[in-house]
């Protein structure tokens, strides 16, 4: 709505904001019954709210969404696969469960590997002293 169709002013002062918060219900309870008694002769405050409610009655209009197919993941995921270029497909091996247990393991090695070094003590190559 634009502002040339509402009349400039407000014997109370009211503005688009107070007469929407008031449209919402988060004015004082004074407040509300003085705005109340106010409004019938006021065409600024009529024409405040008669933008609200067009907006309100536009956004009950709205078409919402509803929840997608059950299936829709697994159609975007069968469309997905066959996109990927070649190079990207031949990296799937590196997730599988073989190379994951693998490399689990190389990291307990080196980690046991470390543990019984720093236990038995080395040579620390900044002191030249043992580090245990």
């Amino acid at each position: 709505m634009s502002q040339a169709n509402v009349p400039a002013t407000c014997a109370l002062g009211l503005d688009a904001h107070m007469i929407s918060a008031w449209r919402d219900g988060a004015t004082t309870p004074a407040l509300a019954e003085r705005i109340a008694a106010h409004f019938a002769g006021c065409r600024a405050c009529q024409a405040h709210m008669a933008a609200f409610e067009s907006v309100a009655e536009a956004l009950r209009r709205q078409r919402l969404p509803g929840r997608p197919r059950p299936a829709l993941w697994r159609e975007i995921q069968a469309r997905r696969a066959g996109t990927a270029p070649a190079w990207w497909r031949s990296l799937r091996i590196l997730h599988a469960p073989l190379w994951a247990g693998a490399s689990a393991g190389a990291m307990a090695a080196t980690l046991l590997v470390a543990l019984l070094l720093v236990h038995r003590g080395i040579p620390c190559r900044l002191t030249g002293t043992l580090t245990s």
